[in-house]
């Protein structure tokens, strides 16, 4: 991956990582990893709910892939994980024998599997590395966490900043909401007075979701262009694209980038096809518990569908929808379940 002042050079021991004593080839590697200071040196803030290290940039899309040791390292670790009571054993035996011990010829077999999947991984590596500057190149920005709870699993954080999200958008000829609003007169005849009567009888009834709530007052909306920013409500740039339009603009991107070394394959689904990325994905927009949880529809969902507090009420179909849309990404199998 080409540097990134984001990106500090970290060396392998500071990473916490399995490496191999008797190797000192590899002492001077370094590892990148976000730069967690921010320019006067001052630590940056930490910030709870799906953004990077700086609390600031919100997580749009991740990226799953498996972190395997090479074949030396991982054979090494075996024989250090081996209980006391074998060493003695063994160690008692030996001094028994009348003889020197004879040492353990490698097996040819296993030592070729061994190789193949170090080239298979390296491989991998290798393709993710370009993959990742192909990334960059796009505009996009990228945090690695490879120290997590789950071992042998490492994630990539995308996060798509402004001037992307507004390329994408006139790309893909979104439409978003205009300044331009207007207002949804209610006819006066019959129908439409047992229509309301009937909606405010029952009015308990129905979740409270904005969107099953008759709005009177609606914006116009019109495809996305750069050049025609001042039509648009940009009053709010960081909510001007929600959290599904900015998932759905970052997969574009996932899509038609290009990997050079995976022949007649583009994209990140043939990555996930070759298992060079194990899954890919949305977070979702936040907790659905506590005190500082942000509002968010996935916890007014839990709040007014996934409780039996409210099982009497109806389902809100269209907030539904959306958060099964957003969080059925390429690479899941579990349905986007809340």
């Amino acid at each position: 991956m080409r540097r990134n002042d984001n990106y500090l050079p970290v060396p392998g021991e500071e990473k916490n990582l399995d490496v191999d004593l008797n190797t000192t080839a590899r002492s001077n590697e370094s590892i990148p990893m976000k730069n967690m200071y921010a320019d006067d040196g001052s630590p940056l803030s930490s910030r709870l709910g799906p953004y990077f290290s700086d609390g600031r940039r919100r997580v749009d899309y991740v990226l799953a892939y498996q972190i395997q040791k090479p074949a030396s390292i991982r054979r090494q670790s075996s024989r250090f994980g081996d209980n006391n009571f074998i060493r003695r054993l063994r160690r008692s035996l030996s001094m028994r024998s009348s003889r020197a011990p004879l040492q353990p010829k490698e097996d040819p077999e296993v030592a070729a599997q061994d190789q193949r999947t170090d080239y298979h991984e390296d491989d991998k590596r290798f393709r993710r590395e370009e993959f990742e500057e192909n990334l960059l190149e796009t505009g996009l920005e990228l945090e690695k966490d490879e120290a997590t709870k789950i071992t042998g699993i490492g994630f990539l954080k995308i996060h798509a900043p402004w001037n992307v999200l507004c390329r994408e958008a006139e790309f893909m000829k979104l439409k978003m909401p205009t300044k331009k609003v207007y207002e949804v007169k209610q006819g006066s005849n019959l129908v439409e007075k047992i229509r309301l009567f009937i909606h405010k009888v029952t009015a308990p009834l129905h979740p409270k979701v904005d969107a099953n709530r008759p709005q009177s007052i609606k914006s116009l909306s019109h495809p996305f262009s750069r050049e025609k920013q001042h039509l648009f409500d940009l009053s709010d740039r960081d909510k001007f694209f929600d959290s599904k339009t900015r998932s759905s603009i970052v997969y574009e991107v996932l899509k038609r980038t290009r990997c050079t070394r995976a022949k007649y394959s583009m994209g990140i689904t043939s990555l996930l096809a070759n298992a060079v990325y194990t899954s890919a994905y949305p977070l979702h927009d936040g907790d659905i518990e506590g005190v500082n949880a942000e509002a968010n529809d996935r916890k007014l969902l839990y709040e007014e569908w996934a409780s039996y507090s409210v099982f009497y009420k109806y389902q809100p179909i269209g907030l539904i929808s959306c958060i099964n849309c957003l969080q059925q990404p390429a690479g899941r199998k579990d349905g986007g379940r809340l």
